[in-house]
This record gives C-alpha cells, sequence and structure tokens, in this order.
C-alpha cells in the first residue's frame, strides 16, 4: 500500500473549482491505482513556512511515503496526480502561471552569475523537464528527502516565498527537481478567472511583440 499526505495550506480560504478539481483528481487515482491510500493534513491561516512545515511533520508521523502539496487556489487535472506518480522520481511539480501579470511560468533556473531564479520562459511541452525551484501549487514529494532536508528550508528569502529556498536546498542536497510540462494546472485569480496556459501564452505573445 502506498500513502500519500494530500497536504494543502489553507489561507483565503477554498475555490470551489480548486474542491472539484482535486477530488475528481483523487478518485481517478484511486480508480486507477486501488492500492493507494490517502492521509489529509489542511492547516487554515498559518505562517506559510510553518503551514508547509505542520504538513510534513504530519507526513512523517503517518509515515506516508509521499506529500502531494496542493494550493488553494490551483485546479490540477483529473489525472494529474497519476501524471506526477508514473515519474518516480525524488520531487516532480505540475506546470502552471502566475495569477496575475506577466502570468510568468512557475518554474524556474537559478542565474549562477547574478545568484537569483529566472522564470523557464520557454517551455517544452509534453516532457519531464530538470529546473531548479518552482512552486508548491501542485507537487509530488517523496518524504523520504527529508532525512537529508531540514523542516527549515521552508523559509522566506530576499523575495522569495519559502518554495524556492526549499527547492534549491533539495538541490544542494543532491534531490533532482522536475516539472512535468504535460500535467498543465490553472489557477483561480480573485475573480475567479482561470489562468490557463492560453491566457498566459496570448499575454507573452504581445508582450515580447510590444518589446521588439
Amino acid at each position: 500500500m502506498i500513502k500519500i499526505c494530500i497536504g494543502i495550506p489553507v489561507y483565503r480560504g477554498f475555490y470551489p473549482q480548486m474542491v472539484e478539481a482535486l477530488l475528481s483528481c483523487l478518485l481517478e487515482t484511486q480508480k486507477k491505482k486501488p492500492d493507494i491510500d490517502f492521509v489529509f493534513k489542511i492547516t487554515y491561516r498559518t505562517w506559510l513556512p510553518y503551514a508547509h512545515r505542520r504538513i510534513v511533520h504530519f507526513a512523517l508521523r503517518e509515515k506516508a511515503h509521499y506529500i502531494l502539496f496542493v494550493e488553494e487556489d490551483i485546479v490540477p487535472p483529473r489525472d494529474g496526480l497519476l501524471r506526477l506518480l508514473k515519474h518516480n522520481v525524488d520531487c516532480v511539480l505540475g506546470l502552471y502561471w502566475q495569477r496575475s501579470k506577466p502570468y510568468a511560468p512557475v518554474i524556474a533556473k537559478k542565474n549562477e552569475r547574478l545568484g537569483v531564479c529566472e522564470p523557464i520562459w520557454e517551455v517544452p511541452p509534453n516532457e519531464l523537464i530538470e529546473i531548479d525551484a518552482g512552486g508548491l501549487g501542485f507537487c509530488l514529494l517523496k518524504t523520504e528527502v527529508f532525512k537529508d532536508v531540514s523542516f527549515d528550508s521552508f523559509h522566506f528569502e530576499r523575495d522569495y516565498a519559502d518554495d524556492i529556498p526549499f527547492f534549491l536546498a533539495l538541490r544542494k542536497k543532491g534531490y533532482k527537481v522536475f516539472c512535468d510540462t504535460s500535467c498543465i494546472c490553472q489557477h483561480v485569480q480573485e475573480e475567479f478567472v482561470l489562468v490557463d496556459k492560453k491566457i498566459a501564452q496570448d499575454f507573452h505573445r504581445q508582450l515580447f511583440k510590444n518589446r521588439q
């Protein structure tokens, strides 16, 4: 039996699109893989680094093999978890874009010269790509990495939320971070508009056209 902890740090509240999509995703996963068991940890109005640490602590206490981090405003595809599981890697993310302009993909490579993480604007479709960092919006992570990586890796640093320092800590310990670009998620804006691949790419085309 494979145990997966579904970890959801909630601050503003659940978006109905996210709840409906996540339930469909988990049901589809159990239908295709009946040997999977789910446990759930939801935090509410908790400072984000503490929320992520509490989710990890709960997952380890429950002896879960994986944590699936899902953010309250991320809408995963129905087969999203199945797509991530098939790779059998330590850490793999679904692909989504920022919920506001410039709608950057929430995956990054580290610019070693400048010492900063920069968005990967050119995203190859339907591939498993290695990245340096990204977001925890829809992220599957093996719990065994916490034998080497401290809970304190979830922390704010410079202009980054706690996800970037965490992924960089993973990389520093020798773990690889991947993104499955076929696992396309949507991102809910405040007015319940879903930012998807088309909205992001249409804006990027116009943005780069104006710069020419």
